[in-house]
């Protein structure tokens, strides 16, 4: 049901995807070039001009539409519990991905000064992702089990 606290877990998770789609990932400042840049989950972003991750972007657009999907489809819980556990993958993936590219330009040829380089609080975003759809997947378990129960004392 649309009214159900899964639902809001599962909007809030959408919420928090988008968040990492306009706030930064990580700031840097390259020494030797003297420029700045910033990490987004869509790509970078240089003076020199933004540069689109597509791969990182597909699976951004993902994990933003898989929960607004799975809140119209309340009708079929199983269905529903299939897509959070995959939405979970995705997230598991996302924060994965995230580290990958951090970790990517502290090991490029150029040099990037350690001390240069900011971390952002929504880099761990897409744990509480996992977190909230762990929620909704109990919420969504717990009103399959009622259903269930309420059908055995017919």
């Amino acid at each position: 049901m649309i009214q159900r606290i899964q639902t809001v877990y599962l909007l809030v998770t959408v919420i928090l995807m988008c968040v990492i789609c306009f706030l930064p990932l990580a700031d840097f400042i390259d020494v030797i070039e003297n420029t700045t840049g910033k990490l987004y989950g869509w790509g970078i972003s240089t003076p020199e001009g933004c540069f689109i991750y597509p791969d990182m972007t597909i699976l951004l657009g993902l994990t933003i539409l898989l929960p607004l999907i799975t809140v119209f489809l309340y009708r079929k819980r199983w269905l529903q519990i299939r897509m959070c556990i995959v939405e979970m993958v995705l997230l598991a993936g996302m924060q994965i991905y995230i580290i990958m590219h951090i970790v990517r330009y502290f090991n490029t040829d150029k040099y990037i000064a350690f001390e240069s380089f900011f971390f952002s609080v929504t880099d761990i975003i897409p744990i509480a992702g996992i977190i909230l759809m762990f929620l909704a997947l109990r919420g969504i378990m717990k009103d399959e089990m009622l259903i269930k129960s309420l059908n055995r004392i017919r």
